[in-house]
C-alpha cells in the first residue's frame, strides 16, 4: 500500500533498494580463466550497440536504449569515448561491458586532511597504495552502462579484475558502480575491499491510479531516492 504523504508531499511507494559500491584498487589480481577482457575499438561499435539493444531493456529500472543517444554520449564531450569501454568475451561472444569514466572534469573528491586513526593509516599505507595527499583529489572511476549478461557474477568478476589490473598502474584508487541490492552479479565484487551505500527508491504521484501496485519495475513513473550509509 502507498505510504501516507508527508505534509506537502504526494503519496509514495517504496519499490526497490539500490546499492552503490566503492571498490579499492590495492593490488593486481589473477585474471579469471575462460574470459577475454579488453578495451573496445571503433570496430567494436556496431557489436556494442547490438549488445546494448538486446541487454539494456532487461535491466531492473532500465530506460529505453537508443543508439543515437549512446553515440552522442561517447563523442568526447563528457570525457568518455569508445576506447574507455571495457568488453568481456567468453568463447568469442560478447557477454559484458561497461564504460570506465574518469569524471574529474565534473566531479571530484578531495581529501582535506587525515584525522585520528585515518592519519595513522595514511602514514602506514601511503607507500603501498595510491592514497592522495591532504589537499589532493582521489583518482577515481565511475562505471557507466554496466551490462552483464544474465547478471552472471563471474562475468562481473572478470570485468572488475580487468579494470583493477589496468587502472591500478595509472594511479587510480577507487571504482564506483551501482546495481539493485539483490542482483546475483554483485557476488562478483566480493573479491575486492570497499564499502557500500544503500539507496531506497520510491515512486510518487498525485494520481491515485498510478500508485496501484506495479506489475514490473519497468515504469516511467516519477521517482526519488533516499540514501543512507
Amino acid at each position: 500500500m502507498p505510504h501516507p504523504p508527508l505534509k506537502g508531499m504526494p503519496k509514495y511507494k517504496r519499490r526497490i533498494e539500490l546499492v552503490s559500491k566503492t571498490l579499492l584498487l590495492i593490488w593486481k589480481k589473477r585474471p579469471i580463466k575462460g574470459f577475454d577482457v579488453r578495451f573496445a575499438t571503433e570496430e567494436d561499435l556496431k557489436k556494442i550497440i547490438q549488445f546494448l539493444e538486446e541487454e539494456y531493456p532487461k535491466r531492473t529500472m532500465s530506460f529505453s536504449f537508443r543508439a543515437d543517444w549512446f553515440q552522442n554520449k561517447i563523442n568526447g564531450d563528457y570525457d568518455l569515448c569508445i576506447k574507455d569501454y571495457l568488453l568481456v568475451f567468453k568463447e568469442g561472444n560478447l557477454v559484458g561491458l561497461c564504460g570506465v569514466w574518469d569524471m574529474k572534469s565534473i566531479k571530484r573528491t578531495k581529501v582535506l586532511r587525515y584525522k585520528g586513526r585515518m592519519k595513522v593509516v595514511y602514514h602506514l599505507l601511503k607507500l603501498k597504495i595510491n592514497l592522495p595527499k591532504p589537499g589532493s583529489n582521489f583518482k577515481e572511476l565511475y562505471l557507466t552502462d554496466l551490462i552483464i549478461k544474465n547478471e552472471d557474477a563471474d562475468i562481473l568478476k572478470a570485468l572488475l579484475i580487468g579494470i583493477n589490473n589496468y587502472y591500478i598502474t595509472k594511479g587510480y584508487l577507487l571504482v564506483h558502480f551501482s546495481s539493485y541490492k539483490n542482483s546475483p552479479m554483485l557476488s562478483g565484487s566480493f573479491l575486492f575491499f570497499g564499502f557500500k551505500m544503500f539507496s531506497n527508491i520510491f515512486f510518487k504521484s498525485n494520481d491515485a491510479k498510478i500508485m496501484k501496485p506495479f506489475d514490473s519495475y519497468k515504469t516511467f513513473t516519477p521517482y526519488f531516492d533516499i540514501s543512507y550509509m
